[in-house]
């Protein structure tokens, strides 16, 4: 047999499904088998998948025992003289593993290679080539040098960004999403290291194989879509905590005996800021929306402080009582007042997930937030102190959260909504060439949704099919987009009303593509029912 592929899955039945297309699609001119570990997925993966490919060995573990650990049960009784680890969220390109085997018949050096790996962004994942962590390379990785200086070889060794992308390369290390390599590597007893339960085991593996004197190699001839981390998207804090357990275990492991311990608590320490900073990152991100309209609340209220006395005199008014002695301190406690009826506004209207790129929105709930101030500072004189501030306040706070809406949401594109095109068609493959107007209408494309079969497990530009129709729902769920564009050319407007009811119960919406696209002043025409 030429090929044997392991996958280890884990509830991501839907992408599983189209990744396995797309091996019986690229290995269709090899004897091959398809051999899928489940580590224990609650989503039915075992009934949906083996349904659907009776020619599959399926093994299910009742419970979760980890990557490295799954892989190697199938790596036990895998009979190819060519070995695939391969993530369940992948689609293989046409000809690759073909491509990549004439490689390593070609290169009896080569004991493993990796191909092009693209994100599903279009962009290229720079895990394909990575070199072994160092105190220094880890701290330029982290620090954000790497990018800065990205062609030197001394800031970017972590993830080889001097590289050509596009040429074959020797490298220390490749992701695990993606990795081929003989069968003798197997037979001399190098298997997935089981020390670990998620990440690092690919570093390992790959160490442990240069070790064996075998070279690595990245080899652009073939290529992969690789969705990233959906088996784990949901719980990203754990995520993180395993990336830095695993980076801890490869340096006590590999470099105990080879640095001084000086060495490895730098190390470790690099590794250790890096996991810091990217739990930081993830609330940040969760949080920053409502952080900065925090912020604009306290800007707008310093401004309309320090405007007071000025536009008092300015208009001849000195009666207010105590205006001539107000100061920011008295209005800190009653902060909390106004900040909570701000954010919960914001909340209820949605202006913090799937609205927050509607103006309309925003302008109407700043209406009813000042509306819910002013009646409440109406009846309770001793949170107000005087209402000349307060409504300054909500006029420069207002004004400093709809700028930086602006400017973050419009002109610096953040936080875009994630977004799957229902259908199929020349209509809705044109959308993928029209993202800045989507962008601007606060959308980005994640991928395409078939209205049948016959579009599984490939691509539609650089974005990939995501499943079938009947499955959207789901679909979105583990997506996280919030809105859906159907095609008209390939689904009637029956069936696209069918699922109105569903998915303003999910809070998700949708717009129309009609049979022809027009983009008026920047702006795309739709056939709009969503309300």
């Amino acid at each position: 047999m030429d090929l044997s592929v392991v996958i280890v899955n884990y509830n991501v039945k839907y992408f599983l499904e189209n990744t396995i297309h797309s091996v019986k699609r690229t290995a269709s001119d090899l004897s091959y088998e398809i051999i899928v570990v489940d580590n224990a997925s609650k989503d039915n993966s075992k009934e949906y998948i083996t349904s659907r490919f009776s020619d599959i060995t399926y093994i299910y573990n009742e419970a979760n025992i980890g990557f490295a650990k799954a892989n190697n049960q199938g790596l036990k009784i895998a009979k190819g003289d060519y070995i695939l680890i391969l993530n369940p969220d992948t689609i293989v390109q046409e000809r690759t593993m073909k491509l990549l085997i004439d490689h390593l018949k070609a290169n009896p050096k080569t004991g493993l290679v990796t191909c092009k790996i693209i994100g599903p962004e279009g962009s290229i994942d720079h895990s394909s080539h990575r070199s072994f962590p160092t105190a220094w390379n880890s701290f330029c990785h982290i620090s954000g040098l790497s990018k800065m200086f990205s062609n030197s070889k001394i800031f970017s060794a972590y993830n080889l960004l001097y590289i050509d992308d596009d040429l074959v390369s020797e490298v220390d290390a490749v992701s695990g999403s993606f990795m081929l390599f003989r069968r003798e590597i197997l037979d001399a007893g190098t298997y997935m290291p089981e020390d670990y339960f998620m990440y690092g085991e690919d570093i390992d593996f790959c160490y442990q194989i240069k070790k064996k004197g075998y070279k690595i190699e990245y080899v652009p001839i073939g290529e992969i879509v690789h969705f990233r981390g959906q088996s784990s998207k949901k719980d990203k804090i754990r995520l993180r905590k395993y990336f830095y357990t695993s980076m801890k275990i490869f340096v006590n492991k590999n470099y105990s005996s080879r640095y001084s311990l000086f060495f490895q608590i730098i190390l470790e320490l690099a590794v250790f800021i890096a996991y810091l900073m990217s739990v930081g990152k993830i609330f940040l991100n969760k949080f920053m929306l409502p952080i900065i309209d925090i912020a604009s609340y306290f800007g707008g209220l310093i401004l309309a402080i320090a405007a007071y006395t000025p536009l008092m005199n300015m208009l001849g008014v000195n009666k207010e009582i105590g205006y001539s002695s107000i100061q920011l301190e008295m209005y800190l406690s009653v902060s909390v007042i106004y900040i909570f009826i701000i954010i919960s506004v914001f909340l209820l209207n949605s202006v913090y997930t799937n609205m927050k790129h509607s103006y309309k929105q925003f302008l109407k709930s700043m209406f009813f937030i000042s509306l819910t101030v002013i009646s409440i500072t109406f009846f309770m004189r001793n949170i107000a102190f005087s209402r000349a501030i307060l409504f300054l306040m909500l006029l420069f706070s207002g004004s400093l959260m709809f700028a930086w809406r602006i400017f973050l949401l419009r002109k610096m594109k953040f936080f875009l909504n994630k977004t799957l095109i229902v259908g199929i068609d020349d209509i809705s493959k044109s959308f993928a060439n029209l993202e800045n107007e989507l962008a601007h209408e606060g959308m980005t494309i994640s991928g395409f949704i078939d209205t049948d079969h016959e579009y599984l497990g490939k691509n539609v530009g650089k974005y990939a099919v995501l499943g079938n129709l009947k499955y959207l729902i789901d679909i979105m769920k583990i997506e996280e987009a919030n809105y859906v564009l159907f095609s008209l050319k390939s689904i009637s407007l029956p069936e696209i009303m069918a699922f109105k009811e569903v998915l303003k119960l999910n809070k998700k919406k949708f717009k129309i593509i009609p049979d022809f696209v027009s983009v008026k002043n920047g702006k795309i025409q739709y056939l709009n029912v969503s309300d």
